[in-house]
This record gives C-alpha cells, structure tokens and sequence, in this order.
C-alpha cells in the first residue's frame, strides 16, 4: 500500500511539474438520497481528483488517466461517462478516453465519479465536465 501511495504522490507532482492543473471541485450539502454533490465549496471532499482535462480538451491526447486521492482509509469509487470510455479501473485511477466524432465541430462528455466513504457511510459525486472542440486548421 505505501508503494501505491508513492506512486500516486510522484505522479502528482509530476502532472504539477508538467504544467498539469488539477480539475478538484468541492462540495455543497447532503441531499435528500444522502448524495454530497459538487459545487464551489473546498474543503468538504476528502477527496482530490487529478485529471489533464487540458489536453483532452485542446484534442491533444485522446486518453487521459485520472488520479484519485483520499483522506479517507476505507473508500470505493464508481465512475462513469456519457459518451466516452472508461477502461483499466484501479483502486485509485482509471483511464477515460474521449468518443472521436469527426462530423462535429464542438463534441460535450461528461465524466461522472461516486464515491463511497465507508467509514462514515457518506456517498459524493463529482462531476468533470468536458468541451472538445475542433481548432481550423490554417491553410498556407
């Protein structure tokens, strides 16, 4: 487990390193179905998810692995997504890999992760929005 943790803390600096900014977006209350959802609040989630949305988004990369970390000992996630794919799930990461539609200039997904806190029996979801949209290319 130490070697996991490891390796999760030196992929991290080195998405901050490579100028990588983390998509982490905070909480806002429990609901009625005691789902904590997202919304602009930092310091509720004992949860932080890395993700280069960046390069997904600029069409750069077509796949991206997505980092979880937790304050929590005892923890599960879920993840899923409208029109992308989710593969190679991990106690602590997956890979998402965008749909390619080459017929449309702006492309949306989503990318949804529930989370199951089991040692307070609290569930969050986190959403990642995302925007693909097709630079022209310039004609010389």
């Amino acid at each position: 487990m130490k070697i996991h943790n490891s390796v999760i803390i030196f992929l991290s600096i080195l998405l901050f390193f490579t100028g990588c900014e983390p998509n982490t977006i905070g909480l806002e209350s429990i609901t009625s179905d005691d789902v904590i959802r997202e919304e602009e609040s930092y310091d509720t989630i004992p949860f932080t998810v890395i993700a280069d949305t960046r390069s997904l988004e600029l069409l750069q990369e077509d796949t991206i692995t997505v980092l979880i970390t937790s304050e929590v000992n005892d923890w599960d996630y879920s993840v899923e997504t409208v029109s992308g794919k989710i593969s190679n799930i991990l106690p602590a990461s997956f890979d998402y890999t965008r749909s390619i539609n080459d017929t449309q200039e702006t492309q949306k997904d989503e990318i949804t992760i529930k989370f199951m806190d089991k040692e307070n029996g609290k569930n969050y979801e986190y959403v990642i929005p995302l925007l693909f949209k097709k630079i022209p290319e310039i004609l010389e």
